[in-house]
């Protein structure tokens, strides 16, 4: 099922097929044995929803009024609201982007120091695997750490020693 997905979005990236609906995607993320257990610390049927279409509406200009927005010789009313709500979205966005991340590929979030010392034909000290780069860690404290109950599962499952003081 999860193969699939990955199948269409790979076939959409080729121009072969139009995008798997939503719902689709949110069925197989839901079922899926390597992504149910964090699909629910996301609000996905209403939130996601909403900001998708959101966002689409930009995207494809879809009213008068978004024509406008990307206009940036017209004046609009409350453009600066709306770029602000859209940047709350795009947060949203990258917030789940990256725990799915850490939670699915961790590895490829953590410190070189591992790789560098295999490079230099050294032994890497014991547990220098699970360092985490320090984008990673800025990015688990400005994105993950706000929403306590996220960044709990992540610490838990995570296979980086994750910092709990912000750095």
């Amino acid at each position: 099922m999860f193969n699939s997905i990955v199948e269409d979005i790979d076939n959409w990236i080729k121009r072969e097929q139009w995008i798997p609906r939503i719902e689709r995607i949110l069925r197989v993320l839901k079922e899926s044995e390597s992504t149910r257990y964090i699909y629910p610390f996301f609000n996905w049927d209403s939130t996601l929803k909403k900001h998708r279409d959101i966002l689409d509406g930009m995207v494809h200009t879809s009213s008068f009024s978004n024509i406008l927005m990307n206009c940036k010789d017209v004046e609009t009313v409350n453009r600066q609201q709306h770029l602000d709500n859209i940047f709350v979205l795009l947060k949203d966005f990258f917030t789940l982007h990256l725990a799915f991340i850490f939670h699915l590929n961790s590895h490829y979030l953590m410190a070189t120091d591992y790789t560098d010392y295999m490079d230099v034909g050294m032994t890497p000290p014991e547990g220098c695997e699970r360092l985490v780069a320090p984008y990673a860690q800025h990015a688990y404290d400005t994105y993950i750490k706000p929403h306590a109950h996220i960044a709990a599962y992540i610490k838990e499952h995570c296979s980086l020693d994750l910092e709990d003081a912000c750095q």
